[in-house]
């Protein structure tokens, strides 16, 4: 989804929003892990031991371990009063982040991603302590389970190593400003498709009035090339929305490539 492959400061803007989303994901996450920790009944998590307890088989070829795996994820510690806690939390913390997304769609990234680490956290809440029970705990004066506050780390760590190889990687393999990705785009989408509407035009005053065939011919090609010509006017002007971004050092600088930018249509409506 964010591939190294733009502009250093591009990535780097889109690298924070991602890590920024996954923080916020993260502490919705633990707000619900601790709320609903908090409204658990002890008494409820005591008599659910004792069940568990008594399912255990130790004469079983299936580890003990594992069988308080299998029993802990059919659900045998699920406290309604802590779902539903979840559930409150999951739901208002999908909503703020579906909502974000639609009214301001450059947080695309820090939404989803954020809604990705919130989903794990919220989840995974009731059998957050999966792996942490033992035997001796289950005695009649077992205590509430610890909240994992830390189960996202398995998504951030990966992203954080991600982010990093991938600076590299637009650092040495594949270095590229923003006025360059600019200028590039210029050339190829906007003064191409102009030079071709220019030497269509050049080829009108060599067709004789009554050859309707070729204008025909000519007036499609030329609807075509006007029409591609204005997309890419448009794309080039949205390019340059994040120019300020730009670290490079160059003879052209953003204040300049603004400037051309503004003659951009003008250039544009003559050609047409």
């Amino acid at each position: 989804m964010l591939p190294p492959t733009f502009a250093l400061s591009v990535f780097l803007m889109a690298a924070t929003t991602l890590l920024v989303g996954m923080l916020l994901g993260w502490a919705w996450g633990s707000a619900a892990m601790a709320s609903a920790l908090s409204v658990r009944s002890a008494s409820l998590f005591a008599q659910q031991s004792q069940t568990l307890k008594s399912l255990l088989d130790p004469t079983s070829p299936i580890p003990i371990a594992r069988q308080i795996q299998i029993h802990t994820f059919h659900g045998i510690f699920l406290d309604p009063r802590s779902s539903a806690v979840y559930g409150a939390f999951l739901f208002i913390g999908t909503f703020a982040m579906g909502a974000l997304r639609a009214y301001l769609p450059s947080l695309t990234l820090l939404s989803v991603f954020g809604s990705i680490v919130m989903d794990v956290a919220c989840t995974t809440g009731p059998r957050e302590f999966l792996n942490k029970i033992t035997i001796a705990a289950l005695t009649p004066s077992a205590v509430l389970p610890t909240a994992q506050y830390t189960i996202p780390e398995q998504l951030i760590i990966p992203t954080t190593f991600y982010v990093a190889v991938a600076i590299g990687t637009v650092i040495l393999i594949f270095p590229e400003s923003l006025s360059h990705v600019w200028l590039t785009l210029l050339l190829e989408s906007f003064w191409t498709k102009t030079l071709d509407l220019l030497r269509l035009q050049s080829e009108t005053l060599a067709l004789r009035p009554s050859d309707h065939e070729a204008w025909t011919k000519l007036n499609a090609r030329g609807t075509q090339l006007r029409t591609s010509l204005v997309a890419a006017t448009d794309a080039v002007s949205d390019q340059l929305k994040l120019i300020d971004l730009d670290t490079s050092i160059g003879r052209l600088g953003p204040a300049d490539l603004k400037k051309i930018n503004l003659e951009l249509k003008s250039i544009m409506f003559r050609a047409r």
